[in-house]
């Protein structure tokens, strides 16, 4: 698992550090940053969640998610962090604690990337992320089951803070249910 994982890091330290990107290869770059994460993350949500996995949705014409059965209301957000960070300059995800306020590493460059992670459903509309003030957008998300059940407990989401060199990242999401609260989060990123 290491080897493999090593083999990872180096080859998505050789593609960030690659000159000009086409529009294929960010869709590559972004595809190796979730897998390298989901390895990473899901030794880590395990930890704390034994049968925690993720659920690859596949959607179908009709909206409906293959594999996922709707079992009732979805559970409201009741947590909500930022995650990891990963750029051009650091290029292997630098995990945050759950207190930290200030990345340890130096980030920035041409790629940026910024993952949070969401217990609970929250409002499409509802989801504000922004690098110093300015919006950035969503590229992908991940949804995660914590006890083996198949039923979304929640989400691991990208931001794109491409062509930032440092500032304060903040992220807000209001529940999509009762009791329609809204979280927050924020780290500042070296």
């Amino acid at each position: 698992m290491k080897k493999g994982l090593t083999a990872v890091v180096i080859a998505l330290t050789f593609f960030l550090t690659a000159g000009a990107v086409s529009a294929s290869s960010v869709d590559e770059s972004i595809t190796l940053h979730k897998k390298l994460l989901k390895d990473q993350a899901l030794q880590s949500l395990q930890e704390e969640y034994p049968d925690a996995q993720f659920i690859e949705e596949d959607v179908a014409k009709d909206g409906s998610v293959e594999g996922i059965t709707l079992q009732g209301p979805a559970p409201p957000l009741t947590s909500l962090r930022v995650y990891a960070a990963i750029s051009t300059h650091y290029p292997q995800y630098e995990y945050f604690a759950l207190n930290q306020l200030t990345s340890i590493e130096d980030h920035g460059g041409e790629e940026m990337y910024i993952v949070t992670r969401e217990i609970g459903y929250s409002r499409n509309t509802s989801r504000i992320a922004q690098m110093n003030g300015g919006n950035i957008p969503m590229l992908m998300d991940e949804a995660i089951d914590l006890n083996g059940d198949r039923i979304i407990d929640g989400y691991f989401r990208w931001w794109d803070a491409s062509g930032y060199e440092n500032g304060r990242f903040t992220y807000q999401a209001t529940s999509i249910n009762a009791p329609w609260n809204t979280m927050s989060a924020r780290m500042n990123i070296r």
